[in-house]
């Protein structure tokens, strides 16, 4: 097992709600994140949920920081306890960006687009406005255990 800080994500909110509802706790510090993609396609906003992405279940999750991480910037890659970085992720829904299997790829924990919206596909995200804070914490390449636990595990 890796030897990095333990990263857990308490996800509180839903899939459908608007912002970030998850504490993400590393060491005794916590930070304001998401656990969720985006509630809707930005660009048809009647496309909603798991007829736009695919959400990673929850569960224990390796990661490794890199300031190229995620589509070249700062973040953690995620991999599966017996996977490899950027490869398949388990999804509660069929992922409509795989063809609808039930997996995503190239799953990051990254900053947020905004203070109220998430920026995500599939992915992990963290309030911007914390994220310099977290990120400070870790050094290249570093490798540790990401567990997440939802208040609700579902499409909702």
């Amino acid at each position: 097992m890796p030897d990095g800080k333990t990263i857990f994500i308490h996800e509180r909110g839903k899939w459908s709600d608007l912002g970030y509802h998850a504490i993400i706790t590393v060491a005794n510090d916590s930070y304001i994140g998401s656990s969720w993609p985006n509630p809707y396609k930005p660009s048809n906003p009647k496309i909603k949920l798991d007829k736009y992405a695919g959400a990673i279940k929850a569960g224990t999750y390796i990661y490794q920081f890199s300031h190229k991480a995620h589509n070249g910037g700062i973040g953690f890659n995620l991999r599966t306890l017996t996977g490899i970085f950027n490869g398949n992720i388990p999804t509660l829904n069929m992922n409509p960006n795989q063809n609808n299997q039930l997996y995503a790829t190239n799953v990051d924990l990254h900053a947020g687009d905004k203070p109220n919206w998430r920026g995500s596909l599939a992915c992990l995200t963290i309030n911007p406005y914390y994220a310099k804070d977290l990120f400070e914490k870790f050094v290249e390449n570093e490798q540790g255990l990401l567990i997440l636990k939802r208040d609700f595990e579902e499409v909702s």
